[in-house]
């Protein structure tokens, strides 16, 4: 090998050794664990994106997932004493939530009551500007990774109960390998599992059929009239998937855990009012 050609060779190894450094490096700065749960946050979000499910909605129905915000910037923080309500705050914000941890404490929407439509076509106004929202929570789970996904709706109007502020969810369950092998779907106070094989699915992407007003999740568009709460389910109205909904990534419960923005997870309280005594015993 001549001067020059060593030379060149020396320049080019120097060059490539300065680019695998800088790689290795960006690399380790992009891992991060900001939830402290174990995961690297971009594997979480992978995940979360890879498993996003296709919400498939009735005809009818009204309410769509929305954004905690739209809820907090209409409620009230109330506290239930001695069968009496006393505001804590008409301003609750995300990040003062947590700080209400007991189950004493609830939301309360101002912009209608259990027995009208207020709050209904409020919702209906917001999201003419706004874009469905879900949830997604990914964490260790006992033999493998959970998957969760998060709907809020601000209203439920089901057969069962009528309430405000309506939390469901499904989830997917992942071996140590991250193969799926069971989803899991909220239907009122239970749910429903099912292995990876049984779940109807686009690729990866599991389908969820949401009862009109409930929001129960089903397995199958006939399932929800075979139960006790009568659940109307469809497959011929409105479908919602990853584009159509934005979704967030959630930390873990905890100080120090999440954002601050996400402090709401910590709340413990009710996030709306019932309509009366057997709607909150149900």
């Amino acid at each position: 090998m001549n001067k020059m050609s060593l030379t060149a060779f020396r320049r080019f190894f120097l060059g490539a050794a300065i680019v695998l450094c800088v790689s290795v490096l960006i690399q380790y700065a992009a891992a991060a664990d900001t939830d402290n749960d174990g995961l690297d946050d971009l594997d979480e979000q992978q995940l979360a994106e890879t498993y996003a499910p296709k919400l498939f909605f009735e005809r009818d129905e009204e309410l769509f997932p929305v954004a905690i915000d739209y809820h907090l910037s209409n409620a009230n923080l109330n506290r239930s004493e001695d069968n009496t309500s006393v505001l804590i705050t008409a301003t609750p914000t995300a990040s003062s939530l947590g700080a209400y941890a007991d189950g004493t404490y609830y939301l309360d929407n101002r912009k209608g009551t259990v027995e009208d439509r207020g709050i209904v076509e409020n919702y209906k106004t917001y999201v003419q500007t706004h874009d469905p929202v879900v949830y997604a929570h990914v964490f260790p789970g006992a033999n493998g990774t959970v998957v969760q996904y998060w709907f809020f709706y601000a209203f439920n109007t089901g057969t069962l109960n009528t309430h405000e502020g309506d939390w469901e969810m499904i989830q997917v369950i992942l071996d140590g390998t991250d193969d799926p092998v069971e989803a899991m779907y909220s239907q009122h106070l239970r749910g429903q599992r099912a292995s990876w094989d049984k779940v109807e699915r686009s690729g990866t992407h599991p389908y969820v059929y949401v009862a009109r007003g409930s929001h129960a999740n089903y397995f199958r568009y006939y399932q929800g009239l075979l139960g006790f709460a009568n659940d109307r389910v469809g497959k011929n109205g409105d479908t919602l998937e990853l584009g159509d909904y934005t979704l967030v990534m959630l930390g873990e419960r905890g100080t120090g855990n999440h954002a601050s923005a996400q402090n709401w997870v910590d709340f413990g309280g009710k996030w709306g009012d019932y309509g009366d005594a057997d709607d909150e015993v149900r």
